[in-house]
């Protein structure tokens, strides 16, 4: 019995024992739980309930000068699925198998994205009509969130200038991303208490801390003119068959710009798309990896990221530089031989005009005929040390301050004991640095600003929602590079250029406007490129008082190549829509001085280029092409100024013109002559012809017109009568020699034509006469 009593004890203090230490580790781990971990356990649990959600504030939206919006936001909606709202697998599986078509994603795509068991974001800036097809189907975890995603009313519209934004809403490029900060705004939150499927709890809290919405951009832009500027680039690549074409309309008083257009432009809508059709095709076969590269490539903004080498457009600094440090004046005299040949082991540097160089010419008329040479002797008078201290006081080798982002500074010499004397020759006509065109339209603007260097703004001031302004981009001077009295001068000699030397396409007939044409061999990574060209032209108008500047770039052109032509009238065509839109009173030609000598331009379309010389020369007039590969053939096709412009006696028509050797041939202007004087010329270009009317006499009619395209081998008819019967009709009746017609010898003229009446005389120093600047092979590395 004592034994029983003695086990059954022993069993009840085992059981005690047991108890206690049960007890005891239940208490410890309560005491570790509720104690040692009770906060970190608090606070699992109230993140099961309490949810924080952003609110995302709305993004400025950027105007133009005018009010017109550039970039706006509009409603989009963000799919997010919470798998926690899951009633098992079978609600995943019907979420994956219906959400996944609705947006555009594969089931083990979003299998993978549903797999962390957090909150996921699925489809950012999906539809209206499909975030309602998705609420419909009242799937498990399914949220819809509201927000914006920008928008670009006018498309590819200054797609550099304006940047664009990411899926996050980031500002990419442009202005976008220069005032990202203040478009953007601070977010808010949502703080609240909810359950698994983020409904919220009857007796839960929350709280709303509400967004600052961004600061809206108001640019210096103006969206007319930016429009014109694009429509002129969108000619330019149609009709001349070009890589790249920049313009820039810049505000000299105040350093606004007014427009700036580059292409290839990109969709700021669309980034990542191919740019053109060209470029889709070339996707197809690159990696993803190159594709990418592209993107970077469409979206860099080469009128400030870009650099070149400006060509004869930088002979504007050179000139201003001298003038300024009284090295030489406008009316001073240089000699022009066709070449520099002094300067050891280098080759020699050609004038324009080598084959007849100019001899005696002033600074004034060097810059009109863009006279290499004598701005080399100029370089040398000013000197280097005077040189380099221009080109960095016009903001060459630093950048301009323009508030876009990535500028470049260009390329220039680090000091003057580094410039060699082939550097010190070439540089002054624009070879041998490289500069990126906001430099150069700024530099240029300080000549029509009385000499002052200002920084160039695209952003105007920052509004709230409400249109008060908050913050002004202030106007701001950097400094006085040259005096008044210089820029006044240099105003003239650039009117020179315009109406009488090589930029005569850009002459108004109701603006005056003064500038300067640039054609430069393109620089290549192995050097010069010997086919291919950036053409130029930069301005001022109106000239007697400048508004604005404007800088038109053409990347290698391929069916013309001379800045003269490819760019000088897209200039006119802006400038007289800018200074229109601006209020600025027309001036026209005839009015501006009835004091002076004018004479009217003859029609010389479709003559002959012999023919058409003389006609020029005998109204006192100068002409020039910018054409090689003259042939006896060659038919003027158009001229500038067109025939019945008043002009300045002495000033140049340039013409344009086919060289008529193709298969099919243009039927020359042969009314008023003789059958003998154009029957060796018509069987030369294998054209045949019949007559008509009378036996004798000179051509009266002819059938097709002159202007026709014929093909070679096909004949004209041709109807003799008397010279009376032509009263009215277009002809001069010039004299012919040997089948071309004579040209008479003008002094200073830019083809200077031959004395000799020679047929193969005249075309073979014609073709002489037109190489532009130096060729190629003349041309030292962009190093030199």
């Amino acid at each position: 019995m004592k034994k029983n009593s003695a086990i059954h004890n022993n069993r009840i203090i085992f059981l005690l024992i047991f108890f206690l230490l049960l007890s005891l580790i239940i208490i410890s781990r309560l005491f570790y739980i509720q104690v040692v971990k009770g906060h970190e356990y608090t606070k699992k649990a109230l993140e099961q309930i309490n949810r924080s959600e952003e609110i995302v504030s709305d993004r400025g939206i950027i105007y133009d000068r005018n009010g017109k919006k550039m970039a706006v936001n509009v409603s989009a909606s963000t799919v997010y699925v919470n798998p926690g709202a899951f009633n098992g697998d079978s609600d995943r599986a019907k979420v994956i198998s219906e959400l996944a078509p609705l947006v555009e994603m594969d089931e083990g795509e979003l299998y993978y994205r549903l797999s962390s068991g957090k909150r996921t974001k699925i489809r950012q800036w999906v539809e209206r009509d499909v975030a309602n097809r998705i609420l419909e189907k009242n799937l498990s975890g399914i949220e819809i969130v509201e927000g914006y995603r920008r928008f670009y009313p006018f498309g590819n519209m200054a797609s550099h200038l304006l940047g664009f934004t990411n899926v996050d809403g980031i500002g990419q490029y442009g202005v976008e991303a220069s005032y990202n900060s203040d478009l953007t705004g601070s977010s808010g939150r949502i703080l609240k208490s909810s359950d698994a499927g983020n409904r919220q709890l009857p007796t839960g809290s929350r709280e709303v801390f509400e967004a600052d919405d961004g600061l809206s951009a108001v640019l210096t832009i103006d969206q007319g003119i930016q429009s014109v500027l694009e429509e002129e680039t969108n000619r330019i690549i149609d009709e001349f068959k070009a890589d790249g074409v920049q313009i820039i309309v810049q505000e000299v008083a105040t350093g606004d710009i007014l427009g700036m257009s580059s292409y290839p432009a990109f969709d700021s809508n669309n980034p990542t798309s191919a740019i053109n059709e060209a470029q889709a095709l070339k996707w197809k076969n690159m990696s993803s990896e190159e594709i990418q590269n592209n993107w970077y490539t469409n979206w860099r903004n080469p009128i400030v990221n870009n650099i070149y080498e400006p060509g004869s457009t930088f002979k504007l600094i050179t000139a201003a530089a001298a003038i300024e440090e009284n090295t030489t004046n406008s009316d001073k005299q240089y000699y022009c031989t066709g070449y520099i040949r002094d300067i050891k082991n280098a080759p020699p540097l050609r004038c324009v005009s080598f084959a007849h160089p100019h001899g005696d010419i002033t600074l004034r008329d060097a810059l009109a005929k863009s006279c290499n040479p004598s701005f080399v002797y100029v370089n040398r008078e000013l000197g280097r040390e005077n040189f380099l201290k221009y080109i960095k006081a016009f903001g060459f080798g630093e950048k301009t301050g323009i508030d876009l982002t990535g500028e470049a500074i260009g390329m220039i010499p680090s000091s003057s004991e580094s410039i060699s004397e082939i550097g010190l020759a070439t540089m002054s006509y624009g070879h041998g640095l490289a500069v990126t065109p906001i430099q150069l339209i700024n530099a240029v603007s300080a000549i029509g600003n009385d000499g002052i260097l200002m920084t160039p703004r695209v952003v105007k001031e920052l509004v709230n929602s409400e249109g008060r302004v908050v913050k002004s981009m202030e106007i701001s001077e950097k400094r006085q590079v040259i005096s008044s009295e210089t820029a006044n001068i240099m105003l003239e000699m650039m009117s020179h250029v315009v109406e009488s030397g090589t930029a005569s396409r850009a002459n108004s007939a109701i603006y005056r406007i003064g500038g300067k044409t640039g054609t430069a061999n393109k620089v290549l990574e192995n050097g010069y490129a010997e086919d291919q060209f950036v053409s130029s032209f930069v301005g001022l108008a109106p000239i007697d008082n400048p508004v604005i500047s404007i800088l038109v770039i053409v990347d290698n052109p391929k069916t013309q190549t001379y800045g003269s032509i490819v760019a000088s009238p897209s200039a006119k065509n802006i400038i007289e829509y800018t200074l229109k839109l601006l209020g600025i009173k027309e001036k026209p030609r005839d009015s501006i001085d009835t004091n002076k000598d004018y004479v009217r331009v003859p029609d010389v379309t479709f003559r002959l280029i012999g023919e058409a010389g003389r006609m020029i020369t005998d109204t006192d007039l100068k002409y020039t092409t910018e054409y090689v590969n003259i042939t006896d053939d060659t038919i003027i096709i158009s001229q500038n100024p067109k025939a019945g412009e008043l002009v300045d006696r002495g000033s140049i028509v340039e013409f344009e013109i086919d060289l008529n050797n193709g298969e099919t041939k243009i039927v020359p202007n042969l009314l008023g002559k003789q059958i003998n004087e154009i029957e060796e010329y018509l069987n030369k270009i294998g054209v045949g012809y019949e007559t008509e009317g009378a036996e004798e006499g000179v051509i009266v009619r002819m059938s097709p017109n002159y202007s026709s395209r014929i093909q070679a081998g096909e004949k004209i008819t041709l109807v003799l009568g008397e010279k009376s019967e032509l009263q009215g009709q277009d002809t001069s009746d010039p004299s012919l020699v040997d089948g071309l017609l004579e040209v008479e010898n003008t002094e200073n003229r830019p083809i200077t034509s031959p004395e000799k009446d020679k047929s193969e005389e005249v075309i073979e120093e014609i073709n002489e006469d037109n190489n532009e600047e130096n060729s190629p092979d003349d041309k030292p590395s962009p190093n030199a």
